[in-house]
């Protein structure tokens, strides 16, 4: 590394002048800024270009009115529960609320979401699970079973 920078420091002489006359600062903080964002080992320069591209595209959220105002304006409509929903102790500062919207779970979707996480956990075939677990309370007994 020592070795290629001294190949270049002749055209940065001619370039920019005496060593003493240039600061690297701003270049050295560029490269602290986009370190950070390669997450690859395998493909470096285009995930860098990624994020870097991802980064931009948040950034100019900030032009669209509607999206603006969607993500970064606070509404201040805080929800409320109705005093029998939330859970507090005396001389205790937190407070335990229950779920604000009702949701139902669909017993063919959070069969199949099971069968999947199975499937990848256990290292077996989707179908094999699934021609186990044609009774669903069978697949319901064999999630609680592995203490997962």
């Amino acid at each position: 590394m020592s070795f290629h920078y001294l190949l270049h420091v002749a055209d940065s002489i001619e370039n920019c002048g005496p060593c003493w006359s240039s600061w690297q600062y701003p270049m050295e903080r560029m490269c602290g800024m986009l370190l950070p964002l390669v997450h690859s080992k395998l493909h470096p320069y285009v995930n860098l270009a990624n994020n870097i591209i991802l980064i931009e595209k948040f950034n100019h959220l900030s032009y669209i009115a509607s999206a603006y105002n969607q993500i970064f304006v606070n509404n201040n409509s805080e929800k409320t529960w109705s005093p029998h929903k939330v859970f507090g102790l005396e001389n205790y500062d937190e407070e335990l609320y229950f779920p604000s919207v009702i949701y139902n779970l669909d017993k063919h979707t959070e069969l199949k979401r099971l069968i999947f996480f199975y499937s990848a956990i256990l290292e077996i075939s989707k179908e094999n699970i699934a021609s186990v677990s044609k009774n669903y309370n069978l697949l319901y007994i064999f999630s609680f079973n592995l203490n997962i």
